[in-house]
């Protein structure tokens, strides 16, 4: 097996561990890996600007709404839509520890018995407030019934539930509806707000990505970009709540297209992306020197894009 030197650099800081992940995971399938200091591979994220340190061939890697900036990286993976021949559409959802892509794939469901579990209409649980459009839908919904707050974000349990994945999905899977709005929205971008609801079995009410109709079936959840207005969405919440056969009929819905995990999100295509990133020979986009007045600002602008473009806040 080949050996390869790697690296890591601005990644999340909390519990990002550069031997749990799925690039690592997934390259060690395929090459004897070794961390270094000079490493022929660096992976980075957006979280900081230690990869301007290196001058080896750099793969760039986000699930945060950013676009990738091509006079850094060589290649990019991340949830945008992009037509690029060095990028590789990867939504976090795809491969993240928030549970396994193939449990979307849904065995027969009986509807009725799902919905006789539930105990309760719609939780909602963020800690970040900086998203006006899911606060104000938080507090249109709770006109009609309580939407029980289990974050840190209006709490009204006493507290915040207990934060391991395993107690969350335990918590998500007692209601019948799951508030899943995005921080932000930008063509592409899905999370694992949409996710972690269809893995609980709770219908999700989603805002974010205005082209998620692309990842997920459009008839297994309730899409803002369906019906166009916040009104408009809860009604369509009221009217389910109101109505079992019509809650069970949207519950029977593959989440996926053809109830099938899409190819691009499958470890073997995800792989030869990496193997042809890290073999293809070519000048690493660090070494080359920029002379034009636009090259030096972006040295200095971390959001800066190729395109010129700041990121989607």
């Amino acid at each position: 097996m080949k050996r390869l030197r790697i690296a890591f650099s601005d990644f999340w800081r909390v519990n990002f561990d550069p031997c749990r992940n799925f690039l690592h995971r997934y390259l060690r399938e395929l090459y004897d890996l070794e961390f270094s200091d000079t490493p022929d591979v660096l992976f980075y994220s957006c979280f900081g600007r230690q990869h301007r340190r290196y001058k080896c061939l750099k793969i760039y890697y986000t699930g945060e709404n950013r676009r990738p900036d091509w006079h850094h990286c060589d290649y990019a993976i991340t949830y945008d839509h992009l037509d690029h021949p060095d990028h590789y559409r990867l939504p976090n959802y795809a491969h993240s520890g928030y549970g396994q892509l193939q449990n979307l794939v849904k065995d027969q469901v009986n509807a009725e018995e799902l919905l006789a579990a539930k105990t309760g209409f719609c939780n909602f649980i963020y800690s970040n407030p900086n998203c006006p459009p899911r606060n104000q839908f938080f507090r249109l919904l709770s006109k009609y019934k309580r939407v029980d707050a289990g974050g840190k974000l209006f709490n009204n349990l006493g507290g915040p539930i207990a934060g391991r994945q395993k107690g969350k999905m335990a918590f998500i899977a007692k209601y019948k509806f799951t508030i899943a709005f995005e921080n932000g929205s930008h063509p592409g971008y899905t999370t694992e707000k949409l996710a972690q609801p269809m893995w609980a079995g709770s219908l999700p009410i989603y805002w974010g990505n205005p082209l998620v109709q692309l990842d997920f079936n459009p008839h297994s959840f309730l899409n803002y970009f369906d019906y166009g207005s916040q009104q408009a969405l809860v009604e369509r919440v009221i009217e389910l709540d109101q109505d079992d056969r019509l809650y069970a009929e949207v519950l029977r819905q593959p989440w996926l297209h053809d109830n099938r995990v899409p190819a691009a999100f499958e470890k073997e295509n995800v792989q030869q992306f990496l193997q042809r990133a890290i073999e293809t020979p070519r000048q690493p986009v660090a070494t080359l020197r920029r002379s034009s007045l636009f090259g030096l600002w972006t040295d200095w602008w971390p959001w800066a894009t190729r395109a010129g473009a700041a990121p989607a806040a």
